[in-house]
């Protein structure tokens, strides 16, 4: 097995453990596809490092491995597209509007790109963008769903794209829609028993059925699954909505305190409103 393989193979396995465990294998990895110029394999070294930084809340850490990758990926289109995508849609879950000039610099690049698996990955990171910045009249949603339907047949981001799009149908007023889509992907995470994006799957019914229903939501099915700290963000504003919505104040606080405690600062916007020894170490 050479060092890029290797590294793969360790990102898989211990890429959401302690970093000290997986860094030193995966950037020997990430050294020789370089050097052996095989840009792709590196691009989705660090992109895949990178998400494991970010769900450890070590977000600079993710944004450094990014940089440093495009850094030496210049001489490859598909690969600095990819890398700048990414790193566009990092910035744009965190608020920032540096989102918007590195999705920019990614679609000038955009005729220059060889693969089509690097085209499409860049229009699912724009359209994932133009959802979070929430632009109801761009045909966000509208693009959203045909690249769903074009990425279902390769299943690389479609799964992605769908979590952003359904709560953004929701938010548009087009509850009718995003109901059955989102139905549609609980059903198929159960039927493939794939625990991750079950998480992610619960938490979109969850924030759903915020929309029409004050029971306490089941968080359980979304905070069991430790990693996916991204589905358990969703699921705990959800509740803080509903907590609100019974008119039960303290409820409301104690979710929030759950939410800044062990979440990645890319999705913790509520820090502001808690104590300082409460916010996650990045």
């Amino acid at each position: 097995m050479d060092a890029i393989a290797n590294a793969f193979n360790v990102l898989r396995l211990d890429g959401f453990a302690a970093p000290d465990r997986w860094q030193p294998i995966y950037r020997s990895g990430l050294v020789q596809a370089f050097e052996a110029r095989r840009f792709d394999e590196a691009a989705e070294l660090a992109v895949f490092a990178a998400n494991a930084l970010d769900s450890q809340g070590r977000f600079q850490a993710a944004l450094d491995e990014l940089d440093f990758a495009l850094s030496q990926a210049s001489i490859s289109p598909d690969a600095t597209v990819d890398l700048l995508a990414t790193k566009a849609l990092f910035r744009a879950i965190s608020g920032s509007r540096a989102c918007v000039e590195l999705l920019g610099d990614a679609l000038s690049l955009r005729d220059a790109v060889r693969r089509p698996s690097a085209i499409l990955s860049l229009d699912t990171h724009a359209a994932m963008v133009d959802l979070i910045l929430l632009k109801p009249n761009s045909g966000s949603s509208a693009r959203a769903a045909a690249t769903v339907a074009r990425e279902a047949r390769t299943d690389s981001h479609a799964f992605a794209l769908e979590v952003l799009a359904i709560p953004f149908l929701a938010a548009s007023g087009d509850v009718r829609s995003a109901r059955p889509w989102a139905f549609a992907v609980l059903a198929a995470t159960t039927a493939l028993r794939a625990t991750y994006r079950g998480a992610d799957a619960a938490a979109l019914s969850i924030g759903l059925g915020m929309y029409d229903q004050l029971l306490e939501p089941d968080l359980e099915p979304v905070v069991r699954v430790p990693r996916n700290t991204h589905a358990a963000f969703r699921a705990r504003t959800s509740a803080v909505r509903g907590a609100l919505l019974r008119g039960n104040t303290a409820g409301a606080k104690s979710e929030v305190a759950e939410l800044v405690s062990g979440l990645s600062p890319s999705w913790t916007g509520l820090q502001g409103i808690c104590p300082r020894r409460s916010r996650p170490r990045c």
